[in-house]
Parts: C-alpha cells; sequence; structure tokens
C-alpha cells in the first residue's frame, strides 16, 4: 500500500487502471522456449495494459481475472502473463478473450471493437498461428463436453453443445 487506507476511501494509484505498470519483470530476461525480444517488449506491456483495462469499467474492477480465463478457457498462469508483458499470445487467445469479455462486461464495446483494440495493442509482438491448432481445438472441445456434464462450468462457458461457433 501507499500509505492510504481502504477506509480511508482514496483509492490506491497502484490499482487503479491508469496507474497500472504491467510489470517489474523485465520480459526480455523471463524464461520461456523463445526469449522475447528487446523490440517485443513495449507492445507486450501495451497489450498487457489493454487486456487489464478491459476487465475494468469506469476504474472499478468488472471481471475478475479468473472468471475472464474461465469463460475464455485461458489459463489464469497465461492471462497473468499476458497482462504483465511477459508472454507473446496469438490472435485466437484474443479471439477468445474478447469474446468472453464482450458477454461478461458489455459497457466493454463489442467483440470486434474488443479485438481490434487487441491486435492493435500487441502489434508485431503477435505470435504467429500454431500449426498443431488442430490438436488445440480438439483438446479445447473435449474439455468442453467434459464440462456440460457440470452445471456450474456450462454457466461459466455461456455455450451449449449445439451451438455453432465450436
Amino acid at each position: 500500500m501507499t500509505g492510504l487506507s481502504r477506509a480511508s476511501g482514496q483509492s490506491d494509484p497502484l490499482n487503479s487502471v491508469a496507474g497500472f505498470e504491467p510489470s517489474l519483470i523485465d520480459p526480455a530476461k523471463y524464461p520461456c522456449r523463445r526469449p522475447i525480444e528487446a523490440w517485443e517488449v513495449e507492445s507486450l506491456r501495451t497489450l498487457g495494459r489493454e487486456v487489464r483495462a478491459i476487465r475494468f469499467h469506469q476504474g472499478k474492477l468488472a471481471i475478475r481475472a479468473g472468471k475472464l480465463g474461465r469463460a475464455a478457457q485461458v489459463p489464469g498462469t497465461t492471462l497473468w502473463r499476458i497482462e504483465t508483458g511477459v508472454r507473446r499470445t496469438r490472435r485466437s487467445t484474443l479471439q477468445r478473450l474478447a469474446k468472453a469479455t464482450a458477454r461478461l462486461n458489455p459497457s466493454a464495446g463489442t467483440q470486434g471493437e474488443i479485438l481490434a483494440r487487441l491486435i492493435e495493442a500487441a502489434g508485431s509482438a503477435l505470435a504467429p498461428p500454431s500449426k498443431y491448432q488442430y490438436r488445440v481445438d480438439r483438446r479445447r472441445m473435449s474439455r468442453f463436453r467434459r464440462s456440460n456434464a457440470n452445471p456450474y462450468l456450462r454457466e461459466l462457458s455461456g455455450l451449449s453443445p449445439s451451438d455453432p461457433e465450436r
């Protein structure tokens, strides 16, 4: 904290969207299979700020990271890495995040508007599509089918098994 208590009614500038710095971690030194290049750092941090901003409405938290991650079928750690700017992401992940955000926080905009903002923020640091995408989609569909047996998970997914988008 910065000396301000929650009871004082003043907000902590570190928790506000405008004052959010994605990470004190140096993305270029963060361990990963394909290290982040120096030219990608600013784009990834911008993307991180944008992903975090879509979870907020008028400076207040509208969607918790865990709920957005479950709805978009993105692990919480991956969402954290994207928000902190230490991970590249693919267009398909941004599409899932945009779809889930538009459903959970309509004030953030339409799915197309959100996706355009995220892609613009990512710039040239957007990861290329995976050549194994068909495997990932098959695994994701299998998880989706299993989750439909659980009413709570079915509600979180927001989709039905007969949904034409899947």
